[in-house]
């Protein structure tokens, strides 16, 4: 027994790809009664598009920002500002902060050190598939390790 699905290639990563990622993936969520949709988002500006078609589309279920721990960038800052973070918290979206899953502190000991630790080697390893299928898995498990996604397996 087989199925097919559609895939969607896109020529070059980036940026302008996100409405489009979006777009196919809550048509993915509607067709796979997928009742939770895990965005990664730096700004809050992805999370936000999503939130938005979301609506538009009547997609229901759960949306979990995950965004950078504080101080990624710079020292006690946040990518995202304090307004989209409580617009987004308004709109019934979720946020998860914390630490990146495949760098953590490994990359601290990389960088001091030298050397790679088994959390960078899996994240590069992820890679060979595309940057956003890394990020699609990191930031799933983030949103779990988080409490914000449920093992419903059991």
């Amino acid at each position: 027994m087989y199925y097919s699905k559609k895939i969607y290639y896109f020529e070059k990563a980036g940026e302008a790809n996100t409405e489009n990622v979006i777009k196919f993936a809550l048509e993915r969520a509607f067709e796979n009664h997928i009742g939770v949709i895990v965005v990664p988002t730096e700004t809050g500006r992805s999370a936000l598009l999503l939130k938005k078609y979301a609506t538009q589309m009547n997609y229901t279920g759960d949306i979990i920002a995950v965004r950078y721990h504080t101080g990624f960038g710079r020292l006690n800052e946040q990518f995202m500002d304090d307004n989209t973070y409580n617009e987004l918290i308004s709109m019934g979206v979720k946020i998860h902060t914390g630490t990146h899953l495949f760098s953590s502190v490994s990359r601290s000991f990389r960088i001091k050190w030298d050397g790679l630790y088994m959390p960078e080697i899996v994240g590069e390893t992820l890679k060979i598939f595309g940057n956003g299928m890394k990020t699609a898995i990191e930031v799933a498990v983030m949103a779990a390790n988080g409490g914000l996604i449920k093992d419903i397996t059991q």
